[in-house]
């Protein structure tokens, strides 16, 4: 998914990052 994406250049796990 975009969100997997978005967050991996976050570095941190799909949905924390979001929130």
């Amino acid at each position: 998914d975009r969100w997997k994406l978005l967050c991996s250049i976050c570095g941190v796990p799909y949905g924390a990052c979001i929130q």
